[in-house]
């Protein structure tokens, strides 16, 4: 039996050959989109669909939602196998597209007709190498979906790209990206420094009128409380007096090396480097010319003290950093999700990009701590989302480790200004204001 938004959804989709679906996390999109399939192929206008989705959902999510919802259909999932076959689904994820590619050229078959861009935000770039290899199949598919909880992970700008994936020539913002940043944007000194003009976000959003149906959890699912625990870090003098050097002054002198801050990004990714306890420089190779090795020196490990003092388990906790590590976490892989669904690991760690989209682990646990703060919305949402959704039986608990007066707190203030922002272009595309 669907829900009421998974027929909403379902509904929405069968009046359209292409269309984003922006739901938000728990609402079905998987389902919704297996529906719609069976629906036409049923009435004979689809074959076969193929789904490119995040590595994770690939190996775990689609295969899994396909054999519950529609046991009847056969999955294909393509990096494991590499063979056409009678699969009513096939499943690949986004970073083996040149391989795809290959492969059909290899063949010179294509079955699929029902096309699905999973997590399309992924797609937001037109210019990527994958995107433009895609391009041509998307063009001829006689179905584009686009599945997202988050249409605009950062800015307005993110929609042009997956407009582009999914309606290739029938783009509302036209067939050039620049000439849509001309359009609604104002152009600052710096390239990435773009502001939109007045009244271009209402003209953005009359131009997806139609094309894009956004949906948001909290108007459909009687979701558990999420509650939010800030815990505060006090850097030593010695330390505080390193990060301010490394903040006014753009580089950090070290014992063994000058590390050095050449942008305003860099520079914040230096500091939350800083303040989660190590920092990265990057040195050439002793014996491989223009080759860089990347070196850790450590500074403190007071977020991990901070952390262990969190006696929740199970706790899922999230890191930007590859050095950040946790003792006795282990690592959370498409291999050990069931272990952790199963609530056999306490302390499991992973990053946001990797682990938060389109993988279920709220069977798993209700708490979670980000090491660090995270600048990207989409993992932001993403990440909580997975512990927060339909099917989450406790009231979810995250910890924030934030070391005042750092960029931690401003990262945090900047996030909390682009969710809101999210808000509102998904109050402005709701269903609901339409009813």
């Amino acid at each position: 039996m669907l829900t009421d938004a998974q027929k909403i959804g379902t509904a929405w989709l069968r009046e359209r050959r292409r269309g984003i679906y922006a739901a938000g996390a728990g609402l079905g999109k998987t389902r919704t989109t297996i529906e719609d399939f069976q629906f036409h192929q049923l009435c004979g206008d689809a074959q076969a669909m193929i789904v490119f989705a995040p590595k994770n959902a690939s190996l775990l999510t689609w295969p899994d939602e396909v054999g519950k919802w529609a046991p009847g259909l056969k999955v294909n999932v393509l990096n494991q196998t590499w063979e056409w076959d009678d699969s009513d689904v096939y499943v690949v994820h986004y970073d083996i597209v040149k391989k795809l590619v290959a492969f059909v050229k290899k063949t010179k078959f294509w079955p699929c007709d029902y096309v699905v861009l999973d997590e399309c935000t992924c797609a937001r770039n037109p210019e990527a190498v994958r995107m433009v290899q895609l391009a041509p199949i998307l063009e001829r598919a006689s179905f584009v979906r686009g599945l997202t909880g988050t249409p605009r992970p950062n800015t307005e700008a993110d929609v042009y790209g997956q407009c582009q994936a999914i309606f290739q020539s029938d783009n509302p913002f036209g067939d050039s990206k620049h000439r849509f940043e001309r359009t609604y944007f104002e152009q600052g000194y710096m390239r990435w420094d773009k502001t939109l003009k007045d009244g271009a976000k209402e003209k953005i959003r009359g131009k997806l009128e139609g094309r894009m149906l956004c949906m948001k959890s909290s108007e459909y699912l009687d979701l558990p409380d999420i509650a939010y625990v800030d815990v505060p870090i006090k850097l030593p003098r010695a330390l505080r007096t390193q990060y301010d050097e490394l903040k006014e002054k753009l580089f950090l002198e070290l014992d063994d090396g000058e590390i050095t801050a050449v942008s305003a990004g860099v520079l914040v990714n230096k500091l939350l480097q800083f303040t989660s306890g190590n920092i990265y420089e990057q040195l050439p190779h002793p014996t491989i010319e223009g080759k860089m090795i990347k070196k850790v020196h450590y500074l403190h490990d007071l977020k991990t003290k901070a952390l262990l003092k969190i006696k929740e388990r199970p706790l899922l906790v999230m890191r930007n950093f590859q050095h950040t590590g946790v003792p006795g976490a282990v690592h959370l892989t498409p291999d050990n999700v069931p272990d952790w669904n199963a609530k056999k690991i306490p302390l499991a760690i992973g990053h946001p990009a990797s682990i938060g989209i389109g993988t279920n682990l709220q069977a798993g646990g209700s708490t979670l701590c980000w090491h660090t703060p995270t600048y990207s919305l989409l993992d932001r949402i993403q990440a909580e989302a997975r512990l927060w959704r339909m099917g989450q039986k406790d009231p979810v608990v995250v910890y924030r480790l934030l070391v005042e007066n750092t960029v931690d707190i401003a990262v945090e203030a900047a996030v909390a200004m682009k969710d809101t922002e999210q808000d509102a272009l998904m109050n402005a595309l709701s269903i609901t204001r339409k009813l």
